[in-house]
């Protein structure tokens, strides 16, 4: 689900959370491949043969899918940073309680949101 369809129904804060739950599962991926390929590498001494073949083949699956993991994780961090660093109302300084005021719609270079401060009924718009 895009974000402003999922924020207009479910709120801001559940989605800064879905997406640094998100993010943080990438980062335990990481990590299980990061033991994963420590693990092959000390066991490849003892091996022999096309065991050492395969686990070659073991490691940079692992450290491919490592590297994705990674990606994602700073994907994931980068987006609700970028996100929560601009749901400071400018006009009351209220953190985090807005809802839309618009679908989100593409404008110039970047896709930006119109919202509305449910404090104040400020109006300012966010870039994501």
């Amino acid at each position: 689900m895009h974000i402003a369809p999922y924020i207009a129904q479910h709120g801001f804060r559940r989605w800064y959370e879905r997406e640094l739950i998100r993010g943080h599962s990438h980062l335990l991926m990481l990590l299980l491949c990061a033991i994963g390929v420590m693990g092959a590498i000390e066991a490849f001494g003892q091996l022999h043969g096309p065991s050492r073949l395969l686990m070659v083949l073991g490691v940079m699956v692992a450290a491919a899918l490592g590297a994705w993991a990674m990606r994602r994780y700073m994907y994931h961090l980068g987006r609700a940073e970028g996100l929560a660093n601009q749901a400071d109302c400018p006009h009351c300084g209220t953190y985090a309680r807005w809802q839309l005021a618009e679908d989100a719609n593409e404008q110039g270079s970047g896709l930006t949101m119109k919202v509305c401060c449910r404090h104040c009924q400020g109006r300012w718009t966010i870039l994501w």
